[in-house]
């Protein structure tokens, strides 16, 4: 008779703030709206469209005019990521309103809100892969699935369907990536118990998600036209790091008179990818694009850092497959896997060249909204996952 296997077991998640369902995701879904107390933000990020096109002296009149609230009222973590939605958009689109000329300072009214809110939420005070991806979405059909066609952005800069959609297609990818968080966990379990069947069907389950988030990046083009992201949207992505016009960083008033470099928004700060990696143990070199990457999991939520900790800590299935003679349904399924993350990395890198590199005005370096220079990071990182296939 077969061996009968028990069925797999759903890890307890709580302690990384992540769900079976929906991944790195939050749950509850965002928040609409913060108490009364905060309308002066709700306002001001509701017309943060119209100020914009303006000019930057009509943001710069209505941000000199705003209080400066106390976070006492934020006692919830769905309020407390609403509020930083709302702060780091606004002082991005307050620092980069004239992308030539950037303001070297954030007034007290962003800076000390932000400072604090960051601070309780260990993570730097500016926008990030959680504030416009993870938690700035709403389902328009409450009971439907957290997928395009059924969500919107909750804030923005400009706004318009190109700008809402590059954010709703990273949301679709961590949404259709989101049953990686579970399979790892049972995949490192299978390890463990040395149970190579139970481990290849995990694997098989690894790989039709990695096809799946493909899928996602691949609608890309279909509503974000390229000129349209390089020239309205990734200038407010843009940090205060390794940034020709702000070589210094930003001075955040009220915190001291020495400005602080954070880098931009960026894909890399994303738990999904590197989850991947530590599962699949693939290396990335500390020298290289490994060292930038280790620095992007500062960026992420602290509960989801703790995760890839967990994992970078458990059974290796690229170790047992060095050490198992046979076991070739398993390397085969670990090489799929493998195979379509290097393919998921090239999409990146080929979405990355047409959306900036062949955008960008001649002399001018092609860069990443995380300053990295694009194209060879994304390479780099590229080639190390695909290296990673087991003989």
């Amino acid at each position: 008779m077969p061996k009968q296997r028990a069925p797999f077991v759903v890890p307890d998640l709580a302690q990384w703030q992540v769900h079976a369902e929906r991944g790195f995701l939050p749950d509850p879904d965002p928040l609409l709206e913060l108490p009364q107390a905060y309308a002066a933000w709700e306002r001001i990020s509701r017309e943060l469209p119209g100020l914009l096109a303006a000019g930057s002296a009509a943001l710069l009149r209505q941000v000199s005019a705003l209080p400066t609230l106390e976070l006492s009222g934020l006692q919830t973590a769905p309020m407390q990521n609403r509020a930083m939605i709302l702060l780091t958009v606004l002082a991005h689109a307050f620092v980069w309103a004239d992308p030539e000329q950037p303001r070297k300072l954030l007034p007290a009214a962003i800076a000390l809100p932000l400072g604090a809110l960051a601070a309780q939420l260990g993570r730097p005070p500016l926008c990030t892969h959680a504030t416009t991806v993870l938690h700035n979405w709403r389902r328009l059909d409450p009971d439907g699935p957290i997928a395009l066609g059924n969500v919107a952005t909750l804030c923005g800069f400009f706004g318009g369907l190109d700008e809402a959609w590059f954010f709703l297609v990273a949301l679709e990818v961590e949404a259709r990536g989101a049953p990686a968080v579970v399979a790892s966990l049972q995949l490192q379990a299978a390890v463990a118990d040395l149970d190579a069947d139970a481990a290849t069907e995990i694997m098989e389950h690894l790989h039709a998600t990695l096809l799946a988030m493909t899928a996602a990046l691949r609608r890309m083009p279909e509503r974000c036209a390229p000129f349209v992201f390089y020239n309205r949207l990734r200038p407010f992505l843009a940090g205060w790091k390794d940034e020709p016009l702000l070589p210094d960083g930003l001075i955040y008033e009220g915190m001291g008179t020495q400005p602080q470099q954070y880098f931009g928004a960026s894909a890399a700060q994303s738990a999904l990818f590197p989850l991947f990696d530590e599962v699949l143990g693939v290396a990335h070199a500390p020298g290289n694009a490994g060292g930038y990457l280790r620095q992007m999991r500062g960026y992420m939520p602290v509960e989801h850092r703790r995760l890839l900790e967990h994992v970078a800590a458990g059974p290796s299935v690229r170790q047992w497959l060095q050490h198992l003679p046979e076991g070739g349904a398993l390397r085969a399924a670990y090489n799929l896997c493998v195979g379509e993350l290097g393919t998921l990395r090239t999409l990146h890198m080929r979405i990355a060249a047409e959306y900036i590199v062949a955008q960008a005005r001649a002399g001018v370096e092609a860069r990443g909204t995380g300053s990295t220079s694009v194209i060879p990071f994304l390479k780099a990182v590229r080639d190390e996952t695909t290296a990673s296939a087991a003989a």
